[in-house]
């Protein structure tokens, strides 16, 4: 069966009236989208970004003369669901201690940890990852110790991850 032809009159004032009717419904659902301080709906299909992220707030470290030497802080990879301790020097007490080095952790509630170090070429230096679940209670935090001869630590906040709060911390060095 053929479809039969409408003259182009017809056709344009359907096409204006369709683009009418979707103008409309596009500026509807505008003006009904939550603003930025509505809550979001809760998310059902695709996938959510994962990464590490800093938690808590770090520990600062300063040296000897109140040189100020690094920062010591816990990441968490929301991907996977492990921890680990990340140092970064600062500028400075990298140029002048080109020979210094850094010894930290990533320190579970129970004793469990995972440890990395590293010296002053290198702006960040890292622990190896550790999945929270692997200390009971799933709490956390990180720790730093220069090699300046201070013979003290800096904590990171001790976080719980079982409610997402922080217990202590942090806890700079001044030597």
């Amino acid at each position: 069966m053929r479809t039969p032809r409408t003259s182009s009159r017809t056709g344009r004032a359907r096409a204006i009236a369709v683009a009418v009717g979707a103008t409309a419904a596009l500026a509807a659902a505008v003006v009904a989208a939550p603003t930025a301080s509505a809550a979001a709906p809760a998310r059902t299909t695709g996938t959510l970004s994962c990464g590490w992220i800093n938690i808590g707030l770090p520990g600062s470290y300063w040296s000897y003369n109140n040189e100020y030497a690094g920062q010591v802080e816990q990441e968490y990879n929301t991907c996977n669901g492990n921890v680990m301790a990340h140092w970064q020097w600062a500028s400075g007490y990298q140029s002048n201690h080109p020979n210094a080095s850094v010894y930290i952790t990533a320190q579970g509630a129970d004793g469990h940890y995972v440890n990395g170090s590293g010296g002053t070429p290198s702006k960040d230096v890292f622990t190896w990852a550790r999945n929270i679940h692997d200390s009971n209670p799933d709490e956390w935090y990180a720790t730093a110790y220069v090699s300046d001869g201070c013979g003290r630590y800096a904590y990171g906040t001790d976080h719980n991850y079982a409610d997402g709060g922080s217990l202590w911390g942090p806890y700079d060095v001044h030597c």
